[in-house]
């Protein structure tokens, strides 16, 4: 039997993310989920203020993350 951290260790590599250039994703695998890590260039959001990125499994469209830059 799996445990939860295989099991969601399984899912993370199935998800997909559609991200801009100059962003890269990391997929953290927990015993309670997954811990998304973003990282931006550093002069990602001087280009744009806001840019959305789209998660999917499969060909299921899990949600929409809305990235806003602050200063």
């Amino acid at each position: 039997m799996l445990s939860q951290l295989e099991t969601w260790q399984g899912i993370a590599v199935e998800i997909q993310a559609e991200l801009p250039d100059g962003v890269s994703l990391g997929k953290v695998p927990q015993a309670d989920g997954i811990l998304l890590k973003m990282k931006f260039k550093a002069d990602y959001f001087v280009a744009r203020q806001r840019s959305t990125i789209l998660l999917r499994h499969g060909k299921r469209l899990l949600g929409r993350l809305v990235i806003v830059g602050r200063k």
